[in-house]
């Protein structure tokens, strides 16, 4: 109970040193210049609203030019511009992410799709083009050490250990369960017979009325085969 008490002591401490720390102000302020959907709702007049993505996106982009000062061709990523331009066609996770947040602060985007943060970060190096101007107006903070950044790291050393994509003995189950399905769904139009059509798991009603059809097609070929010799 003591040491509960000295850690809660010590939190309380950081968090009130933190409420009182420029850094504070500038999250308070960030935080009322950003749209509020609340307000929007109240409005009378409903097509002030983004209503769709695109919109939205635009939307975005006025507000970020003003309130960012983000020109229209480059990226702002927490204070720095950096121009992804001859990275889209490269990006991994696709070209849409960079173009939808083309002119836009993103931030928040950047640090939150990106569990290997430092592979990242030394790949966006390579596209910075100059400091921004002002201060970012944004909804959260990412301090080195803060809650979000410790967790990320914790769960990327984790992730090396585990690995990120399947194992081998799941992508072999994988493979032999895609053989299996295969060989019984050969045999299903084969057969054409309704135990065959459960066995398979397929829709046994669609699937029965087309192995018959195919019968009766191989059976109808035969028969002709027959007739013309």
């Amino acid at each position: 109970p003591q040491q509960l008490a000295m850690a809660r002591n010590e939190v309380e401490a950081k968090a009130e040193a933190f409420r009182m720390s420029s850094m504070w102000e500038r999250l308070r302020a960030a935080r009322v210049a950003l749209p509020s959907q609340r307000a929007h709702l109240a409005k009378e007049w409903l097509p002030d609203i983004p209503f769709g993505g695109e919109e939205w996106i635009e939307d975005k982009r006025a507000r970020d030019k003003v309130s960012n000062n983000v020109p229209p061709h480059l990226w702002r990523i927490h204070d720095k511009l950096y121009d992804l331009t001859p990275f889209v066609e490269g990006h991994p996770g696709g070209r849409d992410w960079l173009l939808w947040t083309q002119g836009t602060e993103c931030t928040l985007e950047f640090e939150t799709h990106h569990i290997n943060h430092d592979k990242a970060a030394r790949l966006l190096a390579k596209y910075y083009v100059g400091e921004a101007e002002g201060d970012c107006v944004a909804a959260f903070t990412f301090e080195k050490h803060g809650m979000y950044k410790t967790l990320q790291r914790q769960a990327w050393d984790v992730l090396k250990q585990t690995g990120t994509g399947p194992t081998t003995q799941m992508l072999a189950l994988s493979y032999l369960a895609l053989a299996v399905w295969l060989i019984s769904f050969s045999f299903l139009c084969l057969s054409g017979t309704y135990s065959m059509a459960m066995l398979t798991g397929e829709d046994s009603a669609e699937v029965l009325l087309l192995c018959v059809g195919f019968r009766c097609c191989r059976m109808n070929r035969s028969k002709v085969s027959k007739f013309l010799s």
